[in-house]
């Protein structure tokens, strides 16, 4: 019922919600172009200085954040994945968590 234009721009905009608020933070390192036409739902990011296992393995047992860990020669950070239905409270609770965690890196 909600249609692949309504998911699509459901899913940008929750990817700019996140990444809007946490690009400019010393230490968070954005992985994905943040460019509309570039990236829609997911995005890759990562602490500087945080091995990505690490960066998963605290956000799951801290905040209750499940992540993909992805450590290769092009990407290093956590996959990014909100749900259609994620909502901006959500989204809150992992950029607190981010800002911490960068914050003590």
């Amino acid at each position: 019922m909600v249609g692949p234009d309504k998911k699509e721009k459901r899913l940008r905009y929750l990817r700019q919600y996140w990444t809007s608020r946490v690009k400019d933070i010393p230490g968070i390192l954005l992985n994905t172009p943040l460019e509309d036409q570039r990236s829609c739902a997911i995005a890759n990011v990562g602490i500087k200085g945080m091995n990505p296992g690490d960066m998963a393995k605290k956000l799951l047992s801290d905040h209750k954040i499940f992540t993909v860990a992805i450590n290769n020669k092009n990407v290093i950070g956590c996959r990014i994945t909100p749900n259609l239905y994620t909502t901006e409270g959500e989204l809150d609770i992992f950029i607190a968590a981010l800002k911490k965690m960068a914050a003590s890196s």
